[in-house]
């Protein structure tokens, strides 16, 4: 699993800043090429692509061993998005709260058309139940 936000945890970084995000997918790339290199078959990407011209970005770095790529849009209902968030004891829970919300809408305005991957609701499933409907569609 590599999650784009630790690839993003720089300082400065800035979502709204190209260069930026192009570190951040050109990161994972060359991260996936060196497992890929060593027998590695299957990765998982944390990571909240804001539109899917972020998402063809990275895909189009990705080395040709990666494989094929499946796309999931993880969401849930609000009371327990929030309830997830507060669970986390971070320190600036409230802007948690807030940038999740904008994200939601703009994910939501973003994959109308599953352009962004297949929606999967996730507020009612536990973690390896979210695994499991993963596994399934990605095989599919």
């Amino acid at each position: 699993m590599l999650d784009g936000d630790y690839f993003a945890a720089l300082q400065p970084f800035s979502i709204f800043s190209p260069d930026d995000l192009t570190y951040v997918y050109q990161g994972l790339a060359h991260h996936i090429k060196f497992h890929t290199d060593h027998g590695f078959e299957h990765f998982i990407i944390n990571y909240v692509f804001e539109t899917a011209a972020e998402l063809k970005k990275l895909k189009d770095l990705l080395p040709e061993a990666a494989g094929s790529v499946h796309e999931f849009v993880l969401h849930c209902q609000q009371n327990e998005r929030d309830r997830r968030i507060r669970k986390r004891n971070n320190d600036d829970i409230e802007w948690e709260i807030t940038r999740s919300a904008q994200l939601t809408d703009i994910l939501r305005e973003n994959n109308w058309d599953g352009g962004l991957g297949h929606l999967l609701d996730t507020t009612n499933l536990s973690v390896q139940e979210v695994a499991q409907h993963i596994r399934t569609l990605a095989s599919n």
